[in-house]
């Protein structure tokens, strides 16, 4: 999740082509490409998702890269996703402490 954030902050966008889908129990990862301002070409991996692959083989993807070194890379979607998810982690965390301390409250006041 660091990577994730920190790419987030100091990546260079870019565009990545997925050549290839990898398939394992039902679920389809993404295999991509992409050329960095320096050096040699880079594959970056989707997340595994089921039944669909994030991307189709032929199509353009954002890929955020760390021009330091470019095999620390995400795609867009994938970083969106990432990110979203822990949010909603910490939203529900939250929110069952909210719970728990407005209940602890009312006993105490009762």
């Amino acid at each position: 999740m660091r990577r994730v954030f920190w790419l987030n902050e100091h990546g260079v966008l870019g565009e990545a082509v997925c050549e290839d889908v990898f398939w394992s129990d039902g679920e389809g990862m993404s295999i991509c490409y992409f050329q960095p301002s320096k050096g040699k070409r880079v594959m970056v991996k989707s997340s595994s998702r089921p039944r669909d692959p994030m991307f189709e083989v032929g199509e353009v993807a954002q890929v955020l890269y760390d021009p330091g070194r470019p095999t620390r890379a995400v795609l867009v979607e994938d970083r969106v996703e990432s990110i979203g998810g822990y949010r909603a982690a910490m939203y529900i965390f939250f929110a069952g402490a909210a719970i728990l301390v407005t209940a602890g409250v009312i006993k105490a006041v009762v």
